[in-house]
């Protein structure tokens, strides 16, 4: 811990006696994305403390342990020139989050919520999407908002209760982003632009002086959107309510002309390396087949990196069949697109959340620094509703090693020459499968290549779950990310005109009373479901329906008794309640397997 002296500058503080806490994952991620706001938040009166989770060991150089101590060197200085009163440093691994289960890093997080006793937090969003290529700052602001949340709550974390630190409610929190959020806050960052500028030309490890006029630009583009000199967007919370604040107002935006800075995906496919990550062998022929065939009619050399052994495509002949059958029709697919080589990881199908991210970044991160592609095609990891829960692992890995592979600090056993200039892969194309909802910005013209992504796809005679081949289509859409600035895709999306929110007409509960129905309801906690679907469950007992509750927490850190419990599914007409059992708050650190084969038996 690290405490400074505070000068403050503003008489007119209405938010005197209030404590702001920063959690920012790495030693830079703070002052440049929140950086102006901080400090304007501190002078209107906050006492701001900086709690920094990594030890930020790969940001800087090949060396560690020099990097470490650099990073921290460095904080210490930005965190005093922009007004934080202390630093406490939680000491994770940097860029390895993914091994540390949630419910310990929230723990940690919450401990100096209590002490700090802390009414605002300023973290990362954790609901970002598209250009948030660092799972760090995923599972960063995943912990710290459920820090926030469940601070006030004695049953969490209640070895901190015992030991004299007190439970503490945190009113609301600002998220910030690299990626698109729901801005409903904008600051004025006018004033403080230099002081913010200043300050970053300290992390000297993180990036070199001359990238600070580029944040600048940033800033000051930021602003003109909203026309302001420069600002900072964030999406402002409320976990409960507060008279010691006011409520957020969505700031309008000014029409301006702005040529994006991302380019429109690649212009030619001539003389360039793709690199396909497909979770299974007939995915990536489905999505964007097409695309494959005419990248290589064009010449270039493409990849194919098949995640999964396929085990489960097989319909009804044995795993061990299933495998070899879906291999040989795989390479025989590509074959057809005209793809150079298939890799096969073959990682047990349908089993993935037993590997780690990191480790499997780690894996694509060798056949990116082997083959230096310029883009990489593979499943959106944002798209909400994808029932394959190892597509978002897959692209999210995908993403995270296109970035860290560039880096030496990265992997340093997997450099197995003295090659230092490992490229950043900047076009990135995303497709969805599974039921995922995206909505794409990029299509490819496939007119000259549907009849060569129809044979690939009728190669696959194995997979179960092949759907009807239909006539070719003729084009093939998915988005398109481009990565070449940490920034600039994000303005881009800012200076769109962002369309109108009219909410659709929800559907009406289709209840058939003429047959006998079973329904199950899943509830993590035991009360969750009568806030949000009680009603609904109502009506379809009243319909007629047999209803089943399977409750997955234990209940340990609900006010509700087992015995209310019981009494409240009763009186509402559940016909049977399942406990599984499972600690509540802690379910980060059961096997995701685990969990789900205890469902597929209530099922």
């Amino acid at each position: 811990m690290w405490l400074f002296a505070v000068a403050r500058g503003q008489t007119h503080q209405p938010f005197r006696g209030r404590v702001l806490v920063v959690v920012t994952c790495h030693a830079d991620d703070f002052s440049m994305f929140a950086g102006g706001s901080i400090a304007t938040l501190i002078d209107k009166g906050y006492t701001g403390y900086l709690i920094r989770v990594t030890d930020d060991e790969k940001s800087g150089g090949p060396d560690p342990q020099h990097n470490a101590a650099q990073n921290e060197r460095e904080v210490l200085k930005v965190a005093q020139m922009l007004g934080l009163s202390a630093i406490y440093s939680l000491n994770f691994k940097n860029d390895e989050l993914g091994r540390v289960p949630h419910d310990r890093l929230r723990d940690a997080v919450m401990q100096y919520l209590r002490k700090l006793k802390a009414d605002t937090i300023y973290t990362f969003d954790p609901y970002a999407g598209y250009g948030e290529e660092n799972p760090d700052h995923r599972a960063c602001g995943l912990a710290a908002e459920d820090a926030a949340r469940n601070a006030d709550n004695p049953r969490y974390a209640p070895e901190q209760i015992s030991s004299g630190i007190a439970p503490y409610a945190v009113t609301d929190g600002y998220y910030w982003a690299r990626a698109p959020i729901d801005v409903n806050t904008v600051t004025d960052i006018s004033a403080y632009l230099d002081r913010k500028m200043e300050a970053m030309t300290l992390h000297r490890a993180q990036f070199a002086t001359s990238a600070v006029s580029y944040f600048r630009k940033h800033d000051q583009d930021v602003g003109r959107i909203y026309g302001l000199g420069a600002a900072e967007v964030s999406h402002h919370i409320w976990y409960r309510s507060s008279s010691a604040t006011g409520g957020t107002e969505v700031t309008k935006r000014v029409v301006i002309e702005r040529k994006p800075a991302s380019p429109p995906g690649l212009t030619s496919f001539k003389d360039k390396t793709i690199v396909v990550i497909s979770p299974h062998g007939m995915d990536y022929v489905q999505a964007v087949g097409g695309t494959i065939a005419k990248a290589a009619r064009e010449g270039a050399r493409v990849y194919l990196v098949r995640v999964t052994d396929d085990e489960s495509h097989g319909g009804d002949v044995s795993p061990v069949e299933a495998r070899t059958k879906m291999a040989e029709e795989t390479h025989k697919a590509a074959e057809i697109l005209g793809i150079r080589q298939v890799i096969d990881l073959d990682l047990k199908d349908g089993e993935l959340a037993e590997v780690s991210e990191p480790e499997l970044r780690a894996r694509f991160a060798a056949i990116f620094r082997a083959l230096a592609p310029d883009a990489i095609f593979t499943v959106d990891p944002w798209a909400p509703y994808d029932r394959d829960l190892d597509d978002a692992r897959i692209g999210h890995a995908a993403e995270d090693a296109a970035w860290s592979a560039s880096h030496l600090s990265f992997y340093p056993e997997i450099v197995l020459e003295p090659k230092t200039n490992f490229k950043l892969i900047s076009n990135r194309y995303f497709w969805t499968s599974n039921g995922g909802e995206q909505v794409p910005n990029y299509h490819e013209d496939i007119v000259s290549t549907a009849d060569t992504k129809f044979r690939a796809l009728q190669a696959f005679h194995t997979e179960a779950r092949r759907p009807q081949l239909k006539a070719p289509v003729n084009s093939e859409s998915f988005y398109y990310y481009h990565a070449a600035n940490p920034l600039d895709w994000f303005e881009d999306w800012l200076a769109q005109p962002q369309p109108s929110r009219t909410p659709s007409q929800p559907a009406e509960l289709d209840l058939e009373r003429d047959k006998t129905k079973r329904a199950l309801v899943i509830t993590p906690e035991a009360t969750d479901w009568l806030v949000s679907a009680g009603a609904t469950v109502r009506r379809m007992i009243q319909a007629g329906y047999s209803v089943s509750l399977v409750c997955v927490g234990d209940g340990d850190k609900s006010s509700i008794s087992a015995a209310q419990f019981q009494r409240t599914a009763g009186s509402a007409g559940i016909s049977t309640v399942v406990n599984l059992g499972f600690r509540e708050g802690e379910l980060s650190a059961l096997p995701g397997l685990i969990l789900r084969n205890r469902l597929t038996e209530a099922l």
